[in-house]
């Protein structure tokens, strides 16, 4: 594959993440747990005593969860706000590996730090992977 192949499909990369930047899946998982004890080695990991007597019911102990205690929205806009930051810093290098490819002497050692920065974002690793597989061979057939 020569470089100007390569930069192309480098391009294409970028614009399908241009294109569509919510392709990154996540999900969000909740555990509400309302009383959680653990004990370790000897002695008590709870204890409850109740005395009764008087008017009304007498409670030891209560431990209650509520759903609309968690602010799901709250946690996915701060991820969205993260990811949408981190997808276009992917389109920077990725832009910036297409462009040295196009580049009319090429700068290898450039290129390798820029698929260094690419490894350290959450670009899937089999993209990853192509992107440096496509970059190699664009010099291998010099």
């Amino acid at each position: 594959m020569n470089a100007s192949q390569a930069a192309q499909l480098v391009e294409t990369i970028a614009e399908s993440l241009r294109g569509d930047p919510t392709q990154f899946y996540y999900d969000v998982n909740v555990t509400q747990i309302g009383t959680s004890i653990t004990q370790r080695g000897p002695g008590t990991g709870l204890s409850v005593t109740v005395t009764g007597g008087g008017i009304g019911p007498t409670i030891g102990y209560v431990s209650s969860v509520q759903g609309s205690d968690v602010k799901v929205e709250a946690i996915r806009r701060d991820f969205d706000a993260k990811i949408e930051h981190e997808v276009k810093h992917i389109i920077e290098i990725l832009d910036e590996i297409a462009s040295g490819l196009k580049s009319s002497s090429p700068d290898q050692g450039r290129l390798n730090r820029l698929l260094g920065q690419l490894k350290s974002t959450v670009l899937v690793p089999a993209l990853q992977a192509i992107v440096a597989a496509v970059v190699a061979s664009s010099f291998s057939t010099k």
